[in-house]
């Protein structure tokens, strides 16, 4: 009696559990991309590209950040962003997630950004975020399921033009890391490091 108790008792706590999941969790089967800019959020599947964007890097010379925000928890990370962001041209965030707060800071910095969906958390879009002062000419989506955790790891592939006139090839990506072996791990890189090995440029 009292183990066929425990185990209605787990099993209802199971069902529970995984129907508050999947009311607060969401996400695509096919990796979408949103643009950032001044005029909103435009999301779709797949790529998006731009026709001719200025080079990215200044006379040669290219500034970088990469930060895992964790979803701005904290509550300085705007001031933190702002000054990280100085005199930076490209911006990679892992763990971005799409509030208003942060849409405001990059439209009041005149950033342009491009967001791998990873998934969306009470309607909140969260993953992989490249902010640069200049549109890529390329921007694809990626994601892959985390095995433990059942919600995607996202990354961006991008490519940019340089005042070189060759083309500059960036990967942002929020690894998987919960998983038994790594089978997953390599599918994620593998396909990435593919489009890397193919890129004729930087």
């Amino acid at each position: 009696m009292k183990f066929r108790t425990y185990f209605l008792t787990l099993l209802i706590l199971v069902l529970m559990s995984l129907v508050t999941f999947s009311s607060v969790f969401k996400y695509q089967d096919s990796p979408q991309i949103a643009a950032i800019s001044k005029i909103g959020v435009k999301a779709q599947f797949g790529c998006i590209e731009h026709k001719t964007p200025a080079a990215l890097d200044d006379d040669g010379k290219l500034s970088l950040l990469v930060w895992n925000i964790y979803k701005q928890s904290r509550s300085d990370w705007s001031k933190a962003l702002d000054t990280y962001s100085q005199g930076r041209q490209l911006l990679l965030l892992q763990e971005a997630a799409l509030e208003k707060p942060l849409r405001h800071w990059v439209e009041q910095g005149q950033w342009n950004g491009n967001q791998a969906d990873a998934f969306r958390r009470f309607d909140i879009s969260a993953g992989v975020l490249s902010l640069a002062k200049e549109l890529p000419l390329r921007a694809c989506a990626y994601t892959e399921l985390e095995p433990w955790i059942r919600l995607p790891k996202s990354a961006l592939y991008s490519t940019y033009s340089l005042s070189n006139g060759q083309t500059l090839a960036v990967v942002n990506i929020h690894a998987i890391n919960f998983t038994y072996g790594t089978v997953e791990y390599r599918q994620q890189i593998s396909t990435l490091a593919s489009l890397l090995t193919n890129h004729t440029g930087r």
